[in-house]
């Protein structure tokens, strides 16, 4: 064993000091959880040489000699220390004496170090070994107004949770209850990152496309503004949304009047430039919404003027 043994047994001491006595995460600071959270990167980096070198044996013996002096007649292995990480984030989740803004400040060392995919895999681990999700979707309710990637991801995995647990009119009355309160951009967010043909995506087009249907001009603009790459995966995860989605441009561009001073012109808050981008936002997608926009400008084109004008500037 090298000459840092010292100073990885010290580590680990530390570790377990907080993971066993919870009272010393009393007004805990963000340098103290900074320091934390270094101390569970060191150990999961020293565990996997130690695991690549093949002396688990050797250091379990130096680490129990270690521990008996400090009378704890516990027997600590490797395997106990390899996701010192996720059982730090564990236990700061569940600890209710930590502040959100420690947890977030946590999350997002978590989220530098581990990635969003090893967080979301944790946080599901967390959720299905027991941690209430009331508790969990409490502290995502006190982080609402952050747009970081790290939220979404915990609450794209707690949503999950609670349609696994068969509580998914629960999680569509959150849905329903984020869209009445005009948060459109999170809900496309939150589409845009769960995986296509997944619950949570499932959910929010089905919402998207009822809304559509009535052509809810609020969500149309918001989708309309969105990034073209994120608008065009939405278009393709979902059949109906897609179908809705075309059909409000469709409605929306027919609205419009022609004024021989202004051109193309309308009070919704939808210009001809608008359509005429989206336009060519379609005919830019997978080859069966290129040919579809272009059948469906073909018919338009006989009943209102205002598609001639579009074939002619983004088809011909």
């Amino acid at each position: 064993m090298d000459q840092n043994i010292n100073e990885i047994l010290k580590t680990i001491d530390f570790y377990y000091e907080i993971l066993e006595n919870p009272e010393v995460c009393t007004n805990i600071s963000s340098e103290y959880m900074k320091k934390i959270f270094q101390a569970c990167i060191y150990i999961e980096n020293t565990i996997r040489k130690i695991e690549e070198e093949e002396k688990e044996a050797c250091f379990e013996s130096h680490l129990s000699a270690w521990m008996l002096k400090k009378n704890k007649n516990i027997n600590y292995r490797c395997s106990d220390l390899k996701n010192a990480c996720d059982k730090m984030l564990e236990f700061c989740l569940k600890e209710k004496k930590i502040s959100t803004i420690i947890i977030d400040e946590l999350l997002q060392m978590y989220i530098q170090q581990c990635g969003s995919v090893r967080l979301e895999s944790s946080i599901n681990y967390t959720l299905t070994k027991s941690m209430q999700a009331n508790a969990i979707l409490q502290a995502l309710k006190n982080l609402e107004f952050s747009k970081t990637d790290i939220e979404d991801e915990i609450l794209i995995a707690s949503w999950d949770f609670e349609i696994k647990l068969g509580n998914k009119i629960k999680v569509i009355e959150y849905i329903a209850d984020m869209f009445n309160k005009e948060c459109f951009s999170k809900l496309i967010e939150l589409a845009y990152k769960s995986e296509t043909g997944s619950s949570i995506n499932i959910l929010i087009l089905n919402l998207f496309s009822k809304k559509l249907l009535k052509n809810h001009l609020r969500l149309y603009l918001e989708l309309k503004n969105t990034k073209r790459k994120v608008l065009l995966k939405l278009l393709a995860d979902n059949s109906q949304f897609q179908v809705t989605f075309v059909d409000s441009t469709f409605y929306f561009g027919r609205s419009m009047e022609y004024d021989h001073e202004c051109g193309w012109i309308t009070n919704t808050g939808f210009s001809y430039s608008d359509l005429e981008n989206m336009i060519k936002v379609f005919l830019d997608g997978p080859s069966e919404l290129h040919i579809l926009i272009i059948n469906r400008i073909k018919i338009a084109k006989e009943l209102d003027e205002i598609w001639k004008d579009i074939e002619r500037d983004c088809v011909l």
